[in-house]
């Protein structure tokens, strides 16, 4: 399994290795946003992973709408997570922060679902 841990996220494959899992357990912003995608490039170009479990339960999204927007309309410059990327974002009950970057990503033309339930959002990820 590939793993890079750093205190206030980590970034790992599965360990059926079929997706990457994404752990944030601080406020999000655009740098640590960066480090993480940065990590899950890595990681997608090694193994070939095209699907993502991002556990932003502890993680409340401070980046503002017009940075939301920004973010995800510049991700297509991106070599790793494109389209054809699945990307499950597990979310608490009742933290709408992560709304905004959902709406603009599937604009902008991303595979991207938020759910609060760990089960259902990992049987969609699954899904083929």
């Amino acid at each position: 399994m590939h793993c890079i841990d750093v205190l206030d996220y980590t970034v790992k494959t599965a360990e059926s290795g079929d997706y990457i899992i994404n752990q944030i357990n601080i406020p999000l912003n655009l740098e640590v946003l960066s480090k993480v995608i940065e990590k899950n490039d890595e990681l997608m170009q090694s193994t070939g992973i095209t699907k993502i479990f991002s556990d932003v339960r502890n993680s409340r999204n401070m980046i503002s709408i017009a940075d939301n927007y920004a973010f995800a309309n510049n991700s297509n410059d991106n070599p790793a997570i494109n389209s054809t990327t699945k990307i499950g974002i597990l979310a608490s009950p009742g933290d709408d922060s992560h709304y905004n970057y959902e709406t603009f990503a599937l604009n902008a033309g991303f595979n991207v679902k938020i759910f609060n339930d760990y089960n259902t959002c990992l049987n969609w990820l699954r899904e083929d």
